[in-house]
């Protein structure tokens, strides 16, 4: 998460493959990160980058 330490303000979306991964337990209260789980569908992908980028 080195991203995270010279930008912290930049948002970022995560793909994980589980819920309880551990890179999730890690940054879960980070609000500047957001969380999509595989499998998913392009339509949430870019409904989740649409989110991301008005914020």
């Amino acid at each position: 998460m080195k991203v995270r330490w010279t930008m912290p303000d930049v948002p970022m979306i995560c793909i994980l493959r589980h819920s309880e991964d551990a890179l999730c337990q890690e940054i879960k209260d980070d609000i500047a990160i957001h969380f999509l789980h595989k499998p998913f569908r392009l339509k949430h992908l870019a409904g989740n980058v649409k989110e991301v980028i008005a914020l």
